[in-house]
């Protein structure tokens, strides 16, 4: 049966060229439309990056896991990346010092363990629905901030436990606004400009990336000092063992992966925020009308 298209629906259409706007926006709309064509392994070529993008889930187990020797991270993602992850982190680490983390980490993300977070995902997205019924009905609702919130939230008492001793709304700000720089970043390391080049944020995001980090040191020199297990990504990465060599992970090495973990989720909802607010028309009306019908506040077009 043919499919037949919903007409209220407009869908992402992308660009025959990359451009900076789309960069700044959101770095995966510049990429070229032959990856979106199902095409699993594409050359993406400007004016001053040559690169090839794989989205096979194939080829990147064999690039990532099978035969990860044989790549290494290019000067272009480590400029790009190396501030905001750091050297030694299992994102950015290679060969040996990449493989005994990433065998340490992997019962981490067991599947019987990301299940038993689920609970905890539910119980703060209900927490939030609340927050907006109990808001006026005549004040209208900013989404992206209480998404902001919800995902600050799941982070600190997935990765955390709870939020203790952290301020939550100052760490939530410290890792937006180090976020924010990252298109920046991305267009002059495309640009193969210098590291050392300003641009807008620039010391901003380093006091913010220097808070993420110092909070993380804090909380994982509470947790040595003998602070009850809470059962959350902390807790497992101090019990993180390298089974071959019994190596554990240095409290460097636990700051950095904490730090990458907590900035990665939070860039993951980020997006999905992005994408998930970027329908238009007749499509997003029904949507607020939706809304609108089955919870008691008003939604700001």
């Amino acid at each position: 049966m043919p499919t037949v298209p919903d007409p209220d629906l407009v869908p992402f259409e992308p660009p025959v060229h990359p451009t900076i706007r789309a960069a700044f926006r959101n770095v995966i709309e510049s990429y070229p439309r032959a990856l979106y064509d199902g095409q699993g392994l594409v050359r993406y070529r400007t004016w001053f990056l040559d690169s090839v993008l794989v989205s096979e889930p194939e080829l990147i187990h064999d690039i990532l896991v099978a035969r990860a020797h044989l790549f290494r991270r290019d000067d272009v993602a480590r400029q790009l990346l190396s501030p905001m992850l750091g050297p030694t982190s299992l994102f950015m680490a290679e060969g040996a010092d990449w493989r005994w983390q990433r065998r340490a980490v992997a019962p981490t993300f067991r599947h019987d363990k990301l299940l038993a977070l689920v609970p905890t995902f539910s119980a703060i997205a209900v927490r939030q629905a609340d927050r907006w019924r109990a808001a006026p009905r005549e004040r209208p609702v900013d989404v992206a901030e209480a998404m902001a919130q919800t995902t600050c939230e799941v982070i600190v008492d997935t990765m955390l436990g709870s939020a203790g001793a952290l301020d939550v709304q100052g760490f939530a700000r410290a890792l937006t606004t180090e976020l924010d720089s990252f298109p920046w970043r991305f267009i002059l390391t495309s640009f193969r400009a210098p590291s050392w080049l300003p641009y807008p944020g620039r010391q901003s995001a380093a006091r913010a990336r220097e808070h993420i980090y110092r909070e993380a040191a804090r909380l994982v020199a509470q947790r040595r000092r003998g602070m009850a297990a809470r059962g959350d990504l902390l807790d497992l990465l101090l019990q993180a063992r390298d089974e071959e060599t019994g190596r554990v992970m240095t409290d460097e090495e636990l700051v950095r992966n904490l730090a990458t973990f907590m900035l990665a989720g939070h860039e993951t909802s980020r997006r999905s925020r992005s994408n998930g607010s970027r329908s238009r028309g007749r499509c997003f009306r029904k949507r607020c009308d939706y809304i609108r019908r089955h919870r008691p506040f008003h939604v700001s077009r």
